[in-house]
This record gives C-alpha cells, structure tokens and sequence, in this order.
C-alpha cells in the first residue's frame, strides 16, 4: 500500500478505525430505526429496504396500532422484530424462524389478519412464499404457504 492511501476503515465512535463489515450491522440497525421513526401512513404497505445480508422494513406486527421494526437476515430467513412500545422503546424478539432460508424477496402486509401485519418470505430455492404471523415475541407462527 503507498503511503497516504486510504485504509478502507471509518472513524469509530472513540476516534479508532472500525472495519467496514464491523459497520454494516450498526448501520443496518440504525436505518431500521429511522425507517421505524419516519415510518409510513397507517393502513399502507411498507417499503422493505435490502441489504447484502438483510431486509429491514416496519409493519404493525402485534396490532397495538404503532408501527414496529422488521430485521429478515437472509441466509437463516430468521426474523428479528422490535416491537415498539407506547413509550418509544423497542422490545426486541427472539429469532423467529419464518422457514425462509436464503431469502430474495420479503414483503409486509395484512396478509394473514386485517389487524395486524404479517411477513411473506421467498426465495427460487423454496419455489413458494411463505405467509408468516410476528404476532408472538416467542415463537413464529407456522408459514401459510402459497405456491
């Protein structure tokens, strides 16, 4: 490397270098919560945003009325929801399996129940879109599958 080339890292937090792909799931989160902040209007479909590894979008998961955030990694197809509560706060799931291993598409919606959003997961390797319930911060509810 010549001297005075960048060294492909960003300044941390306390002046320090922090590789790149340390960054990208700081990031990742921080823009699943401004997405969940700015949100969108009520009764409409949330934009899912895409990473190289996640899909992040926001929905009304467990039908309090205020919008939560979705976190689909996309090589387990495991779901991570920040339930949001009255106070702002986000109470964050445990993984939850949506049997959607190597996902390429994700889409949020009232697919399921008309109060409450539910996560549909794809990929050409399942060859179907699994239709599935966040509702629960324990477990997943069991894939509607539509092939």
């Amino acid at each position: 490397m010549k001297p005075g080339a960048p060294k492909h890292r960003e300044a941390g937090l306390h002046g320090g270098l922090v590789p790149r792909h340390r960054l990208f799931p700081v990031l990742s989160l921080l823009g699943a919560i401004v997405l969940l902040l700015c949100g969108v209007p009520q009764g409409q479909a949330g934009i899912v945003y895409e990473s190289p590894t996640e899909f992040l979008a926001s929905g009304d998961f467990n039908a309090d009325g205020i919008l939560d955030v979705l976190v689909l990694d996309k090589t387990t197809g495991n779901a991570r929801v920040g339930y949001q509560g009255t106070n702002g706060f986000l109470s964050w799931s445990a993984p939850l399996v949506t049997s959607g291993e190597n996902a390429t598409g994700c889409g949020i919606g009232k697919f399921l129940q008309s109060n409450r959003d539910a996560v549909a997961v794809t990929s050409p390797s399942l060859n179907r879109i699994n239709l599935v319930d966040l509702s629960n911060t324990n477990v997943a509810g069991s894939p509607v599958i539509i092939t």
